[in-house]
């Protein structure tokens, strides 16, 4: 019989899993954008182009915390917090 003690041993991280930051934030901004109704789905599209002529404040708000977060994220920095925080 084996009694390897596997307690307090490191394994590699082997790239992204499901718990990595920039992939749960992906989920969130898919599923907010797929839980918004169809025009709020143009809206999202055209804010995406860089379309959008007139402000739309509740969608594009929420959108835009989570795209600055996912940001952040990407570029690896402190800002994070700030984000979180607001």
């Amino acid at each position: 019989m084996n009694n390897k003690s596997y307690f307090g041993r490191r394994q590699p991280i082997k790239g992204p899993t499901l718990d990595t930051p920039l992939n749960r934030i992906n989920k969130k901004i898919k599923t907010f954008v797929s839980g918004q109704t169809p025009a709020n789905q143009r809206i999202i599209m055209f804010y995406d182009m860089g379309r959008l002529a007139e402000p739309y404040p509740k969608v594009i708000e929420q959108y835009g915390r989570l795209l600055r977060i996912k940001a952040a994220i990407e570029r690896d920095t402190n800002e994070i917090i700030a984000h979180l925080s607001a």
